[in-house]
């Protein structure tokens, strides 16, 4: 008897050997490297999900955008209120280079 195992599809930003990713893989790329090098508390956590929910919408994101609903659902200070500064400008400098290359592709 023969049987079928249904394989999983691959997440969207999942990688082959040897494949470059595109613009909208790059920020789940970064954002992972980014979270596994901070130990993120919850609130983080969701505010990174929520800036990869963004642009994966959107292609882009605006990180002015963190300082408005729902990012600053989380905390009324937006992105300020929820990272260290040094965190912050860490995170604002991937958004910027992704939107660089969104904008170039």
């Amino acid at each position: 008897m023969n049987v079928k195992v249904h394989e999983p599809a691959p997440h969207p930003t999942s990688l082959q050997a040897g494949q470059t990713p595109n613009f909208e893989q790059r920020f789940p790329l970064r954002a992972s490297a980014f979270m596994s090098a901070h130990q993120l508390n919850p609130d983080q956590s969701e505010f990174i999900d929520m800036i990869i929910d963004h642009l994966t919408d959107s292609g882009i994101v605006e990180p002015k955008i963190f300082y408005e609903s729902p990012f600053s659902d989380i905390d009324d200070l937006g992105i300020d209120g929820v990272f260290k500064r040094d965190h912050v400008t860490q995170i604002i400098q991937i958004v910027d280079r992704i939107n660089r290359a969104a904008v170039a592709a």
